[in-house]
């Protein structure tokens, strides 16, 4: 018998955790959008953190999710939206609004992040109270979850505006 570890092989508690093989890591969190003039856009945890703005909205608040590439390699998200507590209901935003008008699907590269908007198309849609959490799903299937105050904030005040904070 050997007493080479095999280090390849997952032992324990790893063994059942997604694989991280391939150094994919992603951070995923909903935001609060509202855009401030036709080449701004404000995001925020929560409306009262807009309150501040003494700008003239241009849209009414809306969602954006935040992907963030920790990992130690490239990936490609082709996938956001959100969705409920057991992956049911789902939003899927196939064609988002980027903040930086760069194409879809995108690749990251390590440390880069996205900001993909749905805009203030979730606004009085049938799912939008049993949503719980985003998503961001990569060209290998592999799904990454992440939720924030600013999901709850949203749904709760659905309809009004920054100023009603």
């Amino acid at each position: 018998m050997s007493n080479r570890i095999n280090s390849a092989r997952p032992r324990g508690l790893a063994a059942f955790l997604p694989s991280r093989a391939q150094g994919v890591r992603l951070s995923v969190r909903p935001k609060i959008a509202y855009a401030i003039s036709n080449d701004a856009i404000a995001i925020a945890e929560r409306l009262k953190d807009l309150k501040a703005l003494r700008r003239q909205p241009v849209a009414d608040v809306g969602l954006c999710v935040e992907v963030e590439n920790q990992g130690e390699e490239a990936v490609t998200i082709t996938e956001i939206g959100f969705t409920g507590r057991f992956e049911s209901p789902q939003v899927a935003l196939h064609e988002p609004l980027l903040h930086d008008n760069k194409p879809w699907p995108r690749r990251l590269g390590p440390g880069e992040k996205v900001i993909a908007h749905a805009g203030s198309s979730l606004k009085g849609h049938p799912v939008l109270s049993d949503l719980k959490r985003a998503y961001a799903k990569t060209d290998n299937d592999e799904t990454s979850y992440g939720t924030s105050s600013a999901l709850r904030h949203y749904i709760r005040s659905a309809g009004r505006s920054p100023a009603a904070g």
